[in-house]
């Protein structure tokens, strides 16, 4: 496929065109962080982090952000760099290469001569993706974007740049980036505003032990600001660690409000909106739920059971009045465990102020009615 300026080739004689294969199944790694390239720009003189085949490639000076470039007029010997785990494509921000070629224009006796070279990305089954035969009538350094020709769901091994068949005279590269962005860090709890009477909540800056009673108001909360949540995608790990000897012990383990602070069931007395994940224990085995409380009325979803002193890691999604919550056994979230995912229909858009981490269902009932789950790294998918 052609590739245009700043996505790449922008002459009659640039040609691109993808050479991808079948999709791998293989599960998604936790992305990377940072630069991934070694040496991008050649700033050590020298090709450290790259591959050079046959030494057929050599350092020049004035590249195309720093002093250095790599150049050959070798046809078919490749320079290529090697991640040292492969790279779900999905976890770049950036991926480009500068490059240009040498062209001599043809005059009234003379053919026109240019160099033309080829880059390949490698995934890690093996297949590829090729852009061949790129090449400029200008020499001039062109920035090639290739985020818009990797292939969705697969890892990158490497990538090579060489030159092609028909390469009569010099090809350059002289800057490589592949950049994964380094995520914010997981809701720090230590800002959080915490109501504990009776030291039945412990928190660090990304954890907190929650033991939900039945006989009191206990949580974390923070102001968002009014709206503050619309649609989103949150992320959050917990466990279910203990119960009382009664059932239907409650912890709202993540949870909004619309524009009230509350414990869930002071909350449904005053018919004010709220939104929540809660675990209860049901007669010794734990299930998680999805809840609204609306106009004074509690709605749940079906519930996903699970088991004591095993971690799990969940994606709760709303989108519009859509509210969807998986839950797996993994922490990379790639398999979902039995009755996973479940959802809610909202009697409305709800727009959230508040965010709470474990709540409690205060009725003023038994007070071996309780249930122990461990809250860890909340991310709320948002921009530092």
């Amino acid at each position: 496929m052609p590739l245009k300026s700043g996505g790449a080739v922008d002459n009659e004689y640039a040609r691109g065109r993808a050479v991808c294969g079948l999709l791998s199944m293989g599960k998604v790694s936790p992305c990377p962080e940072g630069e991934q390239i070694t040496n991008g720009e050649f700033g050590t003189g020298d090709f450290t982090g790259w591959t050079n085949e046959e030494a057929a490639w050599i350092i020049g000076s004035n590249g195309y952000v720093g002093s250095y470039y790599a150049t050959t007029e070798s046809i078919g010997k490749s320079l290529e760099q090697s991640f040292a785990t492969p790279i779900l494509s999905s976890c770049f921000s950036e991926f480009s290469v500068a490059v240009k070629n040498d062209y001599v224009s043809p005059g009234c006796v003379t053919p026109e001569y240019r160099g033309i070279l080829d880059i390949e990305i490698v995934y890690s089954d093996d297949t590829s993706t090729l852009i061949e035969d790129i090449s400029y009538d200008d020499n001039d350094w062109h920035l090639i974007d290739l985020l818009s020709v990797l292939e969705a769901g697969k890892k990158v091994k490497k990538i090579t740049v060489k030159g092609a068949l028909g390469s009569e005279e010099a090809i350059y590269v002289g800057y490589c980036t592949a950049h994964c962005p380094v995520p914010p860090p997981p809701e720090d709890f230590t800002t959080y505003t915490e109501v504990d009477p009776n030291s039945h909540l412990f928190k660090t800056a990304y954890h907190v032990d929650h033991t939900g009673y039945r006989n009191e108001d206990c949580y974390l909360y923070k102001d968002k600001g009014a709206s503050h949540f619309g649609d989103f995608t949150h992320l959050i790990d917990f466990k279910p660690v203990d119960r009382g000897f009664t059932a239907y012990g409650w912890s709202v383990f993540w949870m909004l409000s619309v524009d009230t602070v509350d414990d869930w069931k002071g909350l449904k007395d005053a018919g004010k909106t709220s939104i929540g994940a809660e675990c209860q224990n049901n007669s010794g085995t734990p299930g998680v739920y999805l809840v609204e409380n609306y106009g004074s009325t509690l709605y749940q979803s079906s519930s996903i059971l699970l088991v004591y002193g095993t971690q799990y890691y969940c994606k709760i999604v709303k989108s519009g009045t859509s509210l969807t919550l998986h839950v797996y056994s993994d922490a990379s979230r790639t398999t979902e465990v039995s009755g996973s995912p479940v959802s809610l229909t909202l009697h409305a858009d709800h727009k959230c102020q508040y965010i709470f981490v474990g709540n409690t269902y205060n009725d003023g009932t038994d007070a071996d009615k309780w249930i122990d789950v461990d809250i860890d790294n909340l991310d709320l998918q948002e921009a530092g």
